[in-house]
């Protein structure tokens, strides 16, 4: 019973930790949708005046914000290490697929 509840509380942890993990993947596409709308909008402006500005800045925001998501993306399989992770299961086939269901798959590309 005690060996239920310790795999009952890593398992708790482990998603609470995903779920914060995702938390912050989150806030920082917010923050890297913003820096893209905010060298959008200083683009338009300069070429509206004919000008040719210095991006560096704004570049360096995105690239940053960049690095954050790839290392928190990294993070999702390592969060609580020191959890046991669960036994894998074993999969089951694929079904072919039938009238009622597409024979593709839509995935986010991010």
């Amino acid at each position: 019973m005690h060996e239920l509840f310790d795999k009952l509380g890593a398992a708790a942890k482990r998603a609470a930790g995903n779920v914060a993990n995702e938390v912050n993947v989150a806030a920082e596409k917010q923050k890297l949708s913003d820096c893209y709308k905010d060298l959008g909008k200083l683009c338009y402006q300069a070429l509206k005046k004919g000008e040719k500005p210095d991006f560096t800045d704004e570049v360096a925001k995105i690239d940053a914000a960049l690095k954050r998501i790839e290392a928190l993306r990294e993070r999702r399989n390592v969060t609580n290490v020191d959890v046991p992770a669960e036994e894998p299961k074993e999969e089951e086939p694929n079904p072919e697929p039938t009238a009622e269901e597409p024979d593709f798959v839509l995935v986010d590309a991010e």
